[in-house]
């Protein structure tokens, strides 16, 4: 497929400095380009502007395929896939993200924690101090182009962003809405509850070919082929276990005391680690170990706690302990406080951890757990998760319910942009965001002279 350059540039036009970069990018009957200017919010005077073209997720081609060609063709009928995967239109909401992770149209995550963020719908009145608002007045919609204005004031989006990312909105009411960041859907069920049929806490993990799924708390570790959800088999276990990991060589597994022991291929115990005296620290009620992650350098065992025997809500601590692979400790974090609530943890590409902690947040954490992003627009509640990197999917058990047991797709962001360096607006700056998409129109009955 033929490739053309894209100049992007930054200007700092109180400094007179400017910085360019010069992207390739796939020839596409489709383009988005923003342009970012912020300007003096006394004089009104800008003082910055910086321009840089997008990528348009590749997963849109796989829909109009499905709904133009497979589902009319096999059953009669259209399945309205775009719809149903982006819940609103795919490029509803606009978002300001400080992720530095490059342009890649097969990349299926959303990068850094929100920065600010607009609907390119409705307007917004209110005091959030991350929304920003359609220009309604200076949108408009000329032939091919539709050209989105979005003011943020002095109050919304102050920070430090380096990202622009489109997605769809929570839902469809006719109001600004919120982004749906990194949210699942669902590719394939593997077992589900039902009345009278409660399925086991489950924990996941995969290697090259299967899926292995542990009943919680026991030495039974069912298998499955990861590519097409088949039941295999079953593993008995030597020891009872909480939760597995598998980093390419090993398997790792981590003991209701918070301890953890490495396996061989054939799960028989290589060496086995005690837990840290540096855990659980001040928590001294309520302690619980719940999940393990591993990846080439460390180990990474997740825990809750309250810090006093009263039990309080407030009082909760959720932490993630990181050991290397001979088994000595390195550090810990606090990731969450304030509620009870199992965490449970990835690898995901780009060196970075997905951990989900239960009616909380979901985080992105760099491999020295220092936060990567953060985001509270998400609806992903999970016991156990497990990103599997041949495949691009995350495997997922939500014990909540019945019970269910999934191969999910993270839904990707609909379009990209990596801005030439990262922007900071204070509160002493108003910004205006202009959004060009340009897409080629098709007649719907040509066809090539024959």
């Amino acid at each position: 497929m033929p490739y053309k350059e894209s100049l992007a540039y930054s200007k700092d036009l109180i400094k007179g400095t400017n910085i360019e970069v010069l992207k390739k990018k796939l020839m596409m009957p489709f383009t988005g380009t923003a342009t970012i200017k912020l300007y003096d919010s006394l004089t009104g005077k800008q003082t910055y502007e910086a321009k840089s073209e997008n990528r348009i997720s590749a997963v849109f081609g796989n829909m109009a395929y499905l709904d133009g060609f497979y589902y009319p063709m096999l059953d009669n009928r259209q399945e309205d896939i775009l719809n149903d995967i982006y819940v609103t239109y795919p490029f509803r909401v606009m978002v300001l993200t400080t992720g530095d992770i490059p342009e890649d149209p097969y990349d299926y995550w959303t990068w850094g924690s929100v920065v600010g963020y607009a609907d390119s719908l409705y307007t917004y009145s209110g005091n959030d101090n991350l929304r920003g608002n359609i220009n309604s007045s200076e949108t408009t919609r000329i032939t091919g182009t539709k050209h989105y204005v979005m003011d943020f004031p002095t109050n919304a989006a102050n920070g430090t962003f380096r990202s622009i990312y489109w997605m769809g909105g929570v839902n469809t009411d006719t109001n600004a809405q919120n982004p749906k960041i990194n949210p699942v859907y669902a590719k394939k069920t593997l077992e589900a509850g039902g009345s009278g049929n409660y399925l086991p806490g489950y924990n996941l993990c995969t290697d090259e070919t299967n899926l292995y799924v542990l009943k919680t708390g026991s030495t039974i570790l069912y298998v499955y082929y990861k590519n097409t959800c088949a039941k295999k088999n079953s593993i008995t276990l030597g020891v009872a276990v909480k939760a597995i990991a598998y980093d390419g060589s090993n398997f790792w597994i981590l003991i209701s005391d918070g301890s953890f022991k490495k396996l061989d291929k054939n799960f028989a115990v290589v060496a086995s680690y005690s837990k840290s005296a540096a855990i659980p620290a001040d928590l001294v009620y309520g302690v619980q170990y719940f999940d393990i992650a591993v990846n080439d350098a460390y180990i990474y065992i997740t825990y809750t706690g309250c810090t006093d025997t009263s039990g309080s809500t407030s009082k909760y601590k959720s932490c993630i302990a990181r050991y290397t692979k001979d088994g000595t400790f390195a550090d810990k974090t606090q990731i969450y406080t304030g509620s009870y609530g199992n965490i449970t943890l990835t690898q995901i590409p780009n060196n970075k951890l997905w951990v989900i902690i239960r009616y909380g947040t979901c985080l992105q954490l760099n491999n020295d757990l220092t936060p990567y992003g953060t985001s509270s627009f998400t609806s992903n509640n999970y016991d156990s998760i497990v990103w599997d990197k041949d495949i691009s999917n995350v495997f997922t058990f939500d014990g909540s319910g019945y019970g269910e047991l999934k191969q999910q797709y993270i839904i990707p962001a609909s379009a990209h942009t990596l801005l030439p360096e990262a922007i900071t607006k204070t509160p002493t700056n108003t910004m205006k965001i202009q959004y060009d998409f340009t897409c080629d129109y098709v007649n719907p009955l040509d066809m090539p002279a024959h």
